[in-house]
């Protein structure tokens, strides 16, 4: 049983089939591109830029969240938390003065206002030592990407 497909015929005496020249196929994209991908056909050099900003941003913010950067950051802000500003010795003698305020030797203790002040101390200290992360961070890191950036900066950085 033959099958007759419009537009192709098979070359007599091998298996092969042609095409007729109304009937055949052609392909417009770029060769190597991958399929679905659009080729940006009029992107500004801004866009370009706009978008090697948000690749680099990206890449930090990952570096900025790994474990290693994190270790680092954290155990050097806490090193200078209690050296250079005394936070932790801070923190400790004004909740030491509110158990002393109140008359109690725990939180557990404490009175709704006394909760509130507490609260209020270790909100404090947590602003104020993610704050010294953050700087630590950019320490080991170096500067955000940013539009106002040198891009040969960032280069040299790894973003």
């Amino acid at each position: 049983m033959e099958i007759e497909v419009k537009g192709m015929y098979e070359i007599p005496n091998t298996d092969l089939i042609a095409m007729d020249e109304s009937e055949y196929l052609e392909h417009f994209g770029v060769k190597g591109m991958r399929w679905g991908h659009r080729k940006a056909y009029g992107r500004t050099d801004s866009q370009g830029r706009y978008k090697n900003l948000k690749r680099a941003q990206k890449k930090y913010d990952k570096k900025a969240s790994s474990a290693e950067v994190f270790a680092k950051s954290w155990n050097s802000a806490a090193d200078d938390a209690e050296k250079k500003g005394g936070l932790v010795s801070r923190t400790n003698s004004k909740i030491s003065a509110l158990y002393k305020k109140h008359g109690v030797k725990s939180v557990d203790e404490l009175p709704i206002s006394g909760l509130h002040k507490y609260d209020k101390i270790f909100d404090d200290y947590n602003t104020e030592f993610k704050s010294m992360r953050a700087l630590k961070v950019k320490d080991i890191l170096g500067d955000r990407p940013s539009e106002a950036a040198n891009t040969r900066v960032n280069r040299k950085n790894g973003f």
